[in-house]
């Protein structure tokens, strides 16, 4: 078998290794997407209710969870962690909300830190682009929640890069129509 050739190549080898059983090949998997975690959990705590450490914390420990390496690829690992770091921050804000000193609009934080409740439209308004169209829902998840470049998306999806940049546009504008006009994203 041929050396991986960049990082890309080595998640995938590790994933590979991992699914033969190899239980070094998760502790080397981690450490080596640890900063590509980092900047996920950035982009979900923008929402100022947890910060990034926090985030990532969480998002580590439910992706350890997986022992047995079902992650079919690298898309399919970055697209579980950005998931997984989009539901930790959607469960915080959820609670948040429920408690009954957080004022129901603005998360307790200082800064430009959006409303919880824009989190959770934000949230819906994703799900109905889910159910309305998948492809469109899975390149908005790599570029925007796991902050994959065009290139890195058509790679992942097997799409070309032309492709990739339509489907983002059309993502975002069916999003926009979706939500308030001063949170579009």
């Amino acid at each position: 078998m041929s050396e991986p050739k960049d990082e890309y190549d080595q998640i995938t080898h590790l994933i590979n290794r991992g699914q033969s059983g190899n239980q070094d090949s998760a502790q080397a998997l981690y450490k080596l997407v640890y900063s590509h975690l980092k900047n996920i959990a950035r982009r979900q705590s923008r929402s100022g209710n947890m910060d990034t450490t926090e985030v990532v914390n969480i998002l580590y420990l439910r992706l350890s969870k997986n022992k047995n390496f079902e992650f079919k690829n690298r898309e399919h690992f970055f697209r579980t962690a950005a998931m997984a770091a989009r539901q930790i921050v959607i469960d915080e804000a959820r609670r948040k909300l429920a408690r009954p000193e957080t004022s129901q609009d603005f998360a307790e934080v200082s800064g430009d830190s959006q409303p919880l409740h824009l989190v959770l439209q934000i949230d819906k308004a994703i799900q109905r682009l889910e159910r309305s169209d998948e492809d469109l829902a899975r390149v908005f998840e790599l570029k925007y929640f796991a902050g994959m470049s065009d290139d890195e998306v058509a790679s992942a999806l097997s799409m070309t890069h032309r492709t990739v940049q339509r489907k983002w546009q059309q993502a975002r504008s069916q999003l926009q129509k979706d939500l308030p006009a001063p949170d579009r994203v």
